[in-house]
């Protein structure tokens, strides 16, 4: 088995600070760009 970790990061923008966003289309051609079949996804958000 073969680990390898990726670093990918996009912007958004919102209407407000505290919002819900619908990312799953964007997390998932992200992963079919880099042609993944199985793993961890882990997504951050951080606070300004």
């Amino acid at each position: 088995m073969r680990w390898i970790a990726m670093i990918h990061t996009f912007e958004m923008k919102t209407s407000q600070r505290d919002q819900f966003t619908e990312i799953t289309d964007k997390v998932r051609e992200l992963i079919a760009q880099q042609h993944v079949q199985n793993g961890v996804v882990t997504v951050y958000c951080p606070q300004d």
